[in-house]
């Protein structure tokens, strides 16, 4: 049986390394974070190039990338400047509702499922979101996913805030954020395997 994990566990867990999650080498992730970081500095509206789609999805799907990337390379350059166009310039009061709908319309782009599209938003926006993974639902929840979809990030952000909040109470010193509890969780499921890295 999978035992949800709670915010005392990660305490221990980040106290625990060395180094710690958020001071570790997260390799390729922070560098595609700081790329995007800079890219909506310099773009006004905010979108992904086709390369930059490719990337992300390669990141993301890691030895998977090779099933969807028929359907990935298929999308134009102008597509995918327009889709993740509309996506970026999406807000809303309810971050909900706005994660909702940015996933919507990410997943709009051939060969673009729930994945690579909460990945393309994590790694843009990396204080509000994550990338959903079945390791890290099986932490949160206790239990395998019988899919993860929209219903389902909304549940899985929602436990990370959750989670964040009650960590930022208990251990002032770590520096948690959804992300980086997101982190602890895949961490706590499996060793890292080389490719996967703290996005």
């Amino acid at each position: 049986m999978i035992h949800p994990v709670e915010a005392a566990d990660l305490k221990a867990m980040r106290l625990e390394a060395a180094p710690h999650l958020e001071d570790a080498d997260p390799r390729m992730s922070e560098a595609l974070k700081q790329h995007f970081l800079e890219a909506k500095l310099s773009r006004e509206p905010m979108l992904l190039t086709r390369d930059e789609l490719l990337q992300v999805a390669r990141w993301k799907l890691m030895s998977r990338y090779g099933d969807a990337a028929g359907l990935l390379e298929q999308n134009t350059p102008a597509r995918i400047e327009r889709v993740t166009r509309m996506a970026f310039a999406f807000t809303d009061e309810d971050e909900d509702f706005a994660a909702d709908v940015q996933v919507s319309v990410l997943r709009l782009l051939p060969g673009v499922g729930m994945g690579v599209a909460s990945a393309i938003l994590a790694l843009c926006y990396p204080r509000s979101y994550a990338p959903i993974s079945c390791r890290v639902w099986r932490r949160l929840f206790g239990e395998n996913p019988d899919q993860l979809e929209l219903p389902e990030y909304r549940r899985y952000l929602a436990r990370l805030r959750e989670l964040v909040a009650e960590l930022r109470e208990i251990d002032r010193e770590g520096s948690w954020t959804v992300q980086l509890v997101d982190a602890y969780c895949w961490e706590r499921d499996h060793t890292l395997p080389t490719g996967r890295r703290l996005v």
